[in-house]
């Protein structure tokens, strides 16, 4: 196991026929601790922000079994759409945020509706990335469609404005008064 930890803190690229074995090995490492049940909080969270985005998206994976559990982690994942431009990081982040357990926590679901909000704005153009975003919405609809409207560069083209739209249809399905008429 310390083998697979010190695998984990390799950061420098390690080129074998053109690829990155150190990235590889990471992966892995990352796996077999998960699958061992051995991966401390401090691990996932510094792979969650590893260079490569591959080993970004399947700590995300990871994560989501300790989403809520762990606020070290969840936090960590609520703070990635700030500057992630990867897609395939992207459409996990989004998936993986819908698995927060929000319940009643009035202040937890303001920062998954702002984490999706973020990538909505980042990704607006992006019809499969909304669907990811928009199936992790399902509860948030109202703070999300608030925080994308409040924002004066969002909505100005077709693809945002169609974003509005599906948010807005979440809302009205769920067919809550209190929702719907704010």
């Amino acid at each position: 196991v310390p083998a697979l930890y010190q695998t984990l803190q390799m950061r420098e690229p390690k080129m074998v026929a053109g690829r990155d074995t150190a990235a590889l090995a990471r992966l892995h490492a990352l796996w077999l601790l998960s699958g061992m049940n051995k991966l401390d909080d401090q691990s996932l969270t510094s792979a969650l922000s590893d260079p490569i985005p591959g080993i970004r998206q399947h700590a995300l994976r990871i994560s989501e079994q300790r989403l809520n559990n762990s606020t070290q982690i969840r936090d960590a994942v609520l703070a990635m759409p700030e500057g992630e431009t990867d897609p395939r990081v992207l459409m996990q982040l989004a998936f993986s945020l819908g698995e927060i357990a929000i319940n009643s926590n009035e202040e937890l679901k303001q920062q998954v509706a702002q984490s999706l909000a973020t990538i909505a704005k980042i990704g607006a153009e992006d019809r499969w990335l909304r669907m990811a975003v928009l199936s992790s919405s399902i509860a948030i609809a109202p703070q999300e469609l608030s925080i994308l409207s409040s924002d004066s560069d969002f909505g100005k083209s077709s693809e945002q404005r169609v974003w509005m739209h599906d948010l807005a249809m979440i809302i009205g399905s769920r067919a809550r008064s209190d929702e719907i008429q704010s």
